[in-house]
């Protein structure tokens, strides 16, 4: 008896039963794809890849991939609608919100303006959340960031009756945005004010000469594969590349300084070595006073190294923290510049009130001991007239709090010390019917964060969208899956 010939894939495949593009198992499997292309930032294009397909037929021959088209024009924006959906009902149950803003330019050279909420709900639970990645195709004037500003908080209803808050760099055209956009208070970002002062200080006269030598060796091994080679060999397995420092990146300077003088020996034994002497003409290895001077300027870059990193930490409230030694003349200058460039950039009588105040709520730093005794009465003043307003704004149906006529301010320089990065949401909740009104206000401002790092950190994800071979996305697609990316 004859045998049938063997079918091929082609036809083994033509006869198979696929399940109805609506059903629930089809369904299903089309919105984990979806999640899988806005989760891991792929591209569209992938449902059209044979390999792709090939998966999705082993794994579930019945089922049928939709085209990339379906994917573009219905799954991904009805995705997006339910996700929206969820994250303005988060929203909404914060009494009081605060957004950062920031600008990054794509591969396809064309603007965005990227926006992240921040607020407190009701359990004292932080909510953050990116809103918008948004085409800005016009001149980043001060009222055009404004305009767009104002677009997003009136899509998203940001509006609160105490006002929302906004953190941003310390762009001059960022003051115009926020008071055309009606956002208050307007903090500048911590983190980027500390590294605008960190520049200042490592460009001091005193210590250019030690500086540019550093740079010199360093730029000298990220040349040659040799030098980087016989690096290795002398470092005995431990292979730690060298750091270029890059203006722009928060705390790069440090991390090179600290890198070579953590391999110092290493790399004055390599430039020593007979092989690179030819190639190495004009690089100067550093003295072992040079070297101490390095640790000195270590100390002082350091600490702004761990402030900006506890500041860059969107999990914990961040706002209350913003607020004579034998130095060498070096250290000397290096703090001037450091102190100088801090200091004009904290101008605003209204930013320090609003900080002075936030610190004062914060049962770590309460009792404010950094500031004379008039400078701290004023500061309670503040807070006084600050829970007036509070208790003012407070809705005829609104949950009526605490009817305690416990004092609350008197009690602030009693409140128990505390360390934890929580410390003062812990303590405000747990106290919540205790001081009803002081609670009010400290919700009020606990999620606002000292620095735009939220913002900022968009960017990386929003490069990985726009790549090289996707640069012509469209930009309402490059915002929907930068939101989908950072709120699925």
């Amino acid at each position: 008896m004859p045998t049938k010939s063997q079918k091929t894939v082609p036809e083994m495949y033509a006869k198979t039963q696929h399940y109805p593009q609506k059903s629930e198992r089809s369904t299903e499997i089309t919105q984990a794809v979806a999640k899988f292309i806005a989760g891991d930032l792929q591209p569209l294009s992938v449902v059209g890849k044979a390999y792709f397909k090939n998966i999705l037929s082993v794994m579930d021959p019945k089922y049928e991939l939709p085209s990339r088209r379906y994917f573009t024009m219905n799954v991904i924006p009805e995705m997006y609608t339910s996700v929206r959906t969820n994250v303005e009902l988060e929203l909404k149950e914060c009494e009081s919100l605060a957004i950062t803003t920031d600008g990054w330019t794509s591969r396809a050279c064309q603007s965005y303006l990227t926006v992240t909420a921040h607020g407190l709900d009701s359990n004292w639970k932080q909510h953050n959340h990116v809103l918008a990645t948004r085409m800005l195709d016009v001149s980043h004037t001060g009222v055009n960031v404004g305009e767009a500003l104002a677009g997003v908080v009136a899509e998203f209803g940001l509006q609160r009756p105490s006002g929302t808050a906004v953190v941003t760099d310390n762009a001059a055209n960022m003051d115009i945005a926020a008071k055309a956009a009606m956002l208050t208070p307007h903090v500048k970002c911590f983190a980027h004010t500390v590294n605008l002062a960190c520049q200042k200080s490592v460009k001091v006269q005193e210590f250019q000469p030690l500086l540019t030598k550093v740079r010199r060796i360093v730029a000298f091994f990220h040349k040659s594969t040799t030098a980087t080679a016989l690096l290795k060999l002398n470092q005995k397995n431990k292979e730690l590349k060298l750091i270029q420092d890059v203006s722009t990146r928060w705390n790069s300077t440090y991390d090179m300084l600290q890198r070579y003088v953590d391999e110092h020996e290493a790399i004055t034994a390599t430039l020593s070595s007979s092989e690179l002497r030819k190639n190495a003409k004009g690089i100067v290895t550093l003295s072992p006073d040079e070297i101490t001077d390095l640790e000195a300027v270590m100390c002082v870059l350091g600490p702004l190294k761990t402030i900006t990193t506890i500041m860059c930490d969107a999990r914990h409230p961040t706002i209350s923290l913003v607020i004579s030694e034998n130095d060498s003349d070096l250290i000397k200058a290096m703090k001037g510049a450091i102190r100088q460039d801090m200091t004009k950039r904290y101008t605003q009588v209204e930013v320090e009130e609003f900080t002075w105040m936030c610190t004062a709520l914060d049962p770590r730093f309460r009792s404010l001991p950094d500031l004379s005794s008039e400078k701290r009465e004023a500061v309670y003043t503040n807070l006084i007239a600050k829970t007036e307003t509070v208790k003012s704004e407070v809705s005829p149906d609104a949950a009526t709090p605490s009817t305690s006529t416990t004092t609350a301010l008197p009690a602030l320089p009693a409140l128990p010390g505390m360390t934890d990065e929580n410390a003062n949401k812990v303590w405000w909740r747990s106290h919540e019917n205790d001081y009803p009104n002081l609670s009010r206000l400290d919700k009020h401002t606990l999620h606002i964060p000292a620095t735009s790092v939220a913002s900022e950190r968009v960017f990386s994800v929003a490069g990985d969208v726009v790549t090289a071979t996707r640069s012509r996305l469209a930009s309402d697609m490059v915002d929907v899956l930068v939101f989908l990316k950072h709120n699925l």
